[in-house]
């Protein structure tokens, strides 16, 4: 029987929120859903098709038990009289942090995607639970695990991202500096081995990887979660969100602009013309957030390109319409190796066609999504 009801609607988004986990099993029920539409939904229909997949995010709870595989290097660990603390790293705040990542980037020289790995491996090692528990007597574990982790977070099912071996054992070497431990030939080696056998391991679940990159269990540690892998991604409060705003604020003339829009300016005479999509991004983010849209730091990132990229292809003056410019800009964004989950993606969808009055035919917009992100429009 057609959908063509508000009500008829929300009895069939039941099943859509007590489907299986999963990105797949999200997009079958929507794609099945877009079937039985009889009519174009708005922003309101949207809006609730999303918040029904985002409500557990297709994210199962991590397996019960570690994984079966267990450690296949060797070990690298300093003697017990080594005088090496953790301290080296610096404190825990973010300006300990950044001090970090102007030392990493002056030492080891990176480009693109080189660049955004060297960064996430320096956030990883920055961690206090890291420092506590992997310890800077274990080097060589210190960096699989940093290595391991900015890989799986970078990787997208259309651009996977691994570090070049040059920067790789560059790493490793401003690590040993900053740490203060020997730039052991025989530690390098080990490094290298760990290398081919964690590039062996790039299908297999970051868990079990880890079991047998790192001597010492650091599952715990791994910022991933449920069968997929997916990097948690916790939602920050409403009002840790507004003090996250008004912090990046501070100093950041982009993030002035966004602050602006979240606050619900709009763009003044006078201002730069490049203000504009910050400031939508900024009211995107709003409208979300108003609408219970639960935004972690890396949903708040992804959407703030989605609306950026938005806002400036509509603002060329080239006759694209608004959904013409979000089909771009996703798949744009996929080749670029941002993957907006679909729940997410139909969130900032119902926001652009709020901000335009704009109503889409379900079916039609996942089967043009879908031969863009196969790559069948060049």
């Amino acid at each position: 029987m057609g959908i063509s009801t508000a009500a008829a609607l929300e009895a069939r988004l039941v099943s859509l929120r007590s489907r299986p986990a999963g990105e797949d099993a999200f997009l079958a029920e929507v794609q099945a859903l877009g079937a039985s539409l009889e009519v174009r939904i708005g922003s309101d229909s949207l809006l609730k098709i999303a918040l029904a997949g985002l409500s557990s995010d297709g994210v199962s709870p991590p397996p019960s038990g570690g994984p079966a595989a267990g450690f296949a290097g060797r070990s690298m660990v300093l003697p017990s009289t080594s005088t090496i603390s953790s301290a080296a790293f610096g404190a825990d705040d973010g300006a300990e942090v950044e001090k970090l990542l102007t030392s990493c980037a002056a030492t080891v020289e990176a480009q693109g995607n080189q660049a955004e790995l060297r960064d996430i491996y320096v956030a990883m090692l920055a961690r206090p639970d890291v420092r506590r528990d992997v310890a800077a007597s274990r080097p060589v574990d210190l960096h699989v695990l940093s290595a391991l982790t900015a890989e799986r977070a970078s990787v997208s099912a259309l651009s996977p991202v691994t570090f070049d071996g040059d920067v790789e054992l560059a790493l490793y070497a401003w690590l040993c500096t900053v740490v203060g431990v020997p730039h052991a030939s025989e530690h390098v080696a080990e490094v290298t081995s760990r290398r081919h056998l964690r590039l062996q391991l790039r299908d297999r679940p970051v868990a079990v990887a880890a079991a047998q990159l790192c001597e010492v269990p650091v599952g715990h540690l791994l910022p991933f979660e449920g069968p997929a892998d997916t990097l948690v991604d916790g939602p920050l409060p409403p009002d840790d969100l507004v003090r996250v705003v008004d912090e990046l604020a501070q100093g950041s003339t982009f993030w002035t602009w966004r602050r602006q829009g979240f606050q619900l300016g709009c763009v003044t005479g006078g201002q730069d013309a490049g203000a504009m999509p910050y400031v939508m991004s900024g009211r995107a983010l709003r409208w979300l957030v108003d609408r219970g849209v639960p935004l972690g730091p890396q949903r708040l990132g992804r959407i703030d390109d989605y609306a950026k990229s938005v806002t400036e292809m509509l603002g060329r003056g080239d006759d694209t319409d608004p959904l013409g410019a979000h089909l771009n800009v996703v798949v744009g964004l996929a080749d670029d190796g941002i993957h907006l989950p679909l729940a997410e993606e139909l969130a900032a969808l119902a926001w652009l066609c709020d901000v335009h009055d704009e109503y889409v035919d379900l079916e039609a917009l996942l089967d043009i999504r879908a031969k863009g992100l196969r790559g069948m429009f060049g």
